[in-house]
């Protein structure tokens, strides 16, 4: 949107305190990070965020795959 001259807000929503990437909203947002950390407890996984979104999605495809 924004590179078709819309105005938007490009802070974070959810904390308004960084921009709103992807790598922001699924890693690094505080409100996430509570989000996440209530569903990886409720899962009984613990463990420590990738550095990027695609290792995210790799690590939660492959935990899926792992399923008996």
């Amino acid at each position: 949107m924004q590179k078709r001259r819309i105005n938007i807000v490009s802070r974070c929503l959810l904390c308004k305190e960084a921009l709103e990437t992807n790598k922001h909203l699924f890693m690094h947002c505080k409100v996430t990070a509570q989000v996440w950390a209530l569903f990886t407890s409720i899962a009984n996984e613990y463990w420590t965020m990738p550095e990027h979104t695609s290792d995210l999605l790799s690590c939660w495809i492959k935990r899926g795959g792992n399923k008996s």
